[in-house]
């Protein structure tokens, strides 16, 4: 149900490939580049905008649809191992 409604884009955030994730992260770099702000603090800064991505398109990191309090790695716990999922729409 989870997969069906939030249409997530990886199981978790490991699975997400090395050049996409840099990819996203020198995007978020390019946006922050006139910020003049210090560079550990822009770390801070494009970790943050990665862990609302994160939430979006990773199953493991979104909201629970039946309690938004938990993530789904909470609810699905060490007892349960995705390996894959899919999902079809019409």
């Amino acid at each position: 149900m989870q997969v069906a409604a939030m249409n997530p884009s990886f199981k978790d955030v490991a699975s997400i490939p090395a050049q996409e994730l840099e990819n996203m992260k020198s995007k978020f770099r390019e946006e922050l580049a006139d910020s003049n702000k210090p560079a550990d603090i822009l770390e801070k800064i494009i970790e943050g905008k990665l862990s609302k991505v994160f939430e979006e398109m990773v199953l493991a990191e979104q909201p629970y649809i039946r309690d938004d309090s938990k993530k789904m790695k909470e609810v699905i716990g060490d007892k349960i191992n995705v390996l894959e999922f899919k999902r079809f729409s019409i």
